[in-house]
């Protein structure tokens, strides 16, 4: 029973739709253009640097106030973590958009795992960015991210249920990509490799 406020309440912040709101006060259904996706990439392509910015920042702050939240008010932090995980979610599939977000979650899934593993997610972030300037391309980084950190999590001094949470992290970042491209694996004959191609580049 204490993991629902923790699911309900990181949902319901994961589900607030920053970066359709920037697009809506710019006048445009980001949704419809660019990615069609609501994150800070496609506010980045369809709006600008400054709004992206904010965007991003609003992603990765909403991973981390229900944590807060829940921990200040007397949630064991197992517990209140779940909460960044429910953010995840609620950014991908937001309640307030009828589930039709089309987000991929990278901001806030940082922000959970620089608010809970601040040194793991720093030498992941640090590989993510190195990989992304030499290949001019963020979504194999991305894997790369998502791989690191719960392998740093064994690796590093950290309670175990931190791996569970960032495998989980992981887990969802990366179902996204395949749920998100499900349309191209119908259409494909050769699905393993639609998959693995999803997987890696989120893109067939």
């Amino acid at each position: 029973m204490l993991y629902i406020p923790s699911i309900l309440l990181g949902y319901l912040f994961g589900s607030i739709p920053f970066g359709y709101i920037a697009g809506r006060i710019a006048g445009k259904d980001i949704r419809k253009e660019g990615y069609q996706r609501i994150g800070a990439s496609n506010v980045y392509t369809l709006i600008g640097f400054l709004p992206a910015v904010l965007v991003f920042f609003a992603d990765f702050i909403k991973g981390i106030v229900p944590i807060f939240i829940l921990t200040l008010v007397g949630f064991e932090e197992p517990v209140a973590s779940i909460a960044g995980i429910s953010a995840i979610v609620g950014h991908n599939w937001p309640i307030f958009l009828r589930f039709k977000g089309e987000g991929r979650g990278l901001a806030t899934s940082c922000g959970v795992l620089f608010y809970l593993l601040p040194l793991e997610a720093m030498c992941g972030f640090g590989a993510f960015i190195l990989l992304t300037i030499i290949i001019k391309s963020s979504a194999l980084p991305t894997f790369v991210l998502m791989c690191i950190v719960p392998i740093l999590t064994l690796i590093f001094p950290e309670p175990l249920w931190t791996f569970g949470i960032s495998l989980s992290i992981s887990f969802i970042i990366l179902a996204t990509r395949v749920i998100g491209g499900s349309k191209y694996i119908r259409e494909e004959g050769n699905k393993g490799k639609v998959v693995l191609s999803l997987i890696l580049y989120d893109r067939v």
